[in-house]
């Protein structure tokens, strides 16, 4: 009896491992509560049923449900779990990551996680080898949506191989169970290149058919100079407002691109050196939209539901707005002012002397580089194909 309550546990906690995998598009944090919600009613239940199998399934699912409704407290449960099962996925794919922790986002874990569990209980009894794979299905669908870093895959084998040893095995191979562990640590040392993901190339459109370019208002905008766009709010003088960066070109006009995504929690900086957040509050006046004043990389927007495009910076909202809070990272550049300087830098000034072709000073009435007479100061030598030193 307690062999069987040992090998249910264990496959509970195989599943939230894999649901846990989910951590990079959903946030550890945000994640945990409602999986501890929907799992440990679940696996009381299904102990308390394990002897009664035509009704342990259904008394699993309606104790992991009510536990995951009491986690999230949707306003309408019903629409957020036909949500949550059908498209939520989807949604999640258009989002910049962590995405925003919304009841109608976050059901689409627990429920895999649940399913999972369930079907491997009941496989248990008929089939131990079996049991274990829907687990593995929501571990497998979680690296296709965000592959795990090297630490977090070697963590997550180990728990696997601990929990599948317990759910088929008579007792635990520890020696197994080793020997695996260091084949999953060597093979996390092998470097890879970029993985896989399933948003690759994913991007959402804006509701509307059209939208108006910024450039269409110039005209305008410069007939009335003194009319105020909007005000910000901030520590600091903000230097400049990107509105749009127009830099694709569809044969007729400029547009900002097309890899606009849902503004998740929070954006990673956009740049490899050192950055300080900033904030400022904008108040629109005589700005009705799309296009919000935004920055080169945003961190986090409040009081909007924008779209966002994380290379260039640029938000888009689909509804009316007064008022929001916009945070960004911004490079930090105190220090440089003291800085050295390495002439000999790819594109720097330490090559200016050495080019083959361009224009050669002109002394004592020749050029230097072929020797031909020319202008009285400047001479175009690039047939000459040789280097010198002015």
């Amino acid at each position: 009896m307690e062999r069987v309550i040992v090998r249910v546990a264990a496959l509970f906690v195989a599943a939230v491992v894999a649901g846990l995998l989910f951590g990079p598009v959903f946030g550890v944090g945000p994640l945990s509560p409602p999986l501890a919600a929907t799992v440990a009613p679940a696996f009381g239940v299904a102990v308390w049923l394990r002897e009664r199998e035509a009704w342990r399934a259904a008394g699993t699912v309606v104790a992991g449900l009510a536990g995951l409704w009491a986690a999230l407290r949707p306003a309408d449960p019903v629409h957020a779990l036909v949500v949550g099962a059908t498209e939520s996925w989807r949604v999640v794919l258009g989002s910049t990551w962590p995405v925003r922790p919304e009841p109608e986002a976050l059901v689409f874990v627990p429920l895999l996680v649940l399913v999972a569990a369930v079907f491997g209980v009941e496989l248990l009894g008929r089939a131990p080898l079996a049991a274990f794979l829907p687990v593995l299905v929501v571990a497998g669908l979680s690296q296709a949506y965000s592959a795990a870093g090297w630490v977090t895959a070697v963590v997550a084998v180990a728990a696997f191989g601990a929990c599948g040893a317990v759910v088929v095995a008579r007792r635990v191979p520890w020696a197994a169970l080793a020997v695996g562990l260091v084949g999953a640590v060597v093979l996390g040392l092998v470097p890879t290149g970029a993985a896989w993901s399933l948003r690759d190339g994913v991007s959402v459109a804006p509701a509307a058919a059209r939208v108006t370019s910024p450039l269409v208002e110039l005209p305008a905008r410069w007939a009335q100079p003194g009319t105020a766009v909007f005000e910000y709010s901030a520590d600091a003088r903000v230097e400049r407002w990107p509105i749009a960066v127009l830099d694709e070109f569809d044969g007729v006009n400029w547009t900002p691109g097309s890899s606009l995504r849902r503004m998740g929690t929070g954006l990673p900086p956009g740049v490899d050196v050192p950055v300080e957040r900033r904030s400022a509050v904008v108040r629109l006046r005589d700005l009705g939209g799309p296009w919000l004043p935004s920055q080169a990389w945003p961190a986090s927007v409040q009081g909007v539901d924008p779209l966002v495009d994380p290379a260039r910076g640029t938000l888009l909202t689909e509804s009316r707005v007064a008022e929001y809070r916009l945070t960004w990272w911004e490079p930090r550049v105190s220090g440089l002012a003291d800085a050295a300087i390495d002439p000999a830098a790819p594109g720097g000034l330490g090559g200016w002397a050495r080019r083959r072709r361009g224009w050669r000073r002109w002394r004592s009435g020749r050029c230097r580089a072929c020797g031909r007479r020319s202008g009285p100061r400047w001479c175009w030598s690039g047939t000459c194909g040789r280097t010198t030193s002015w």
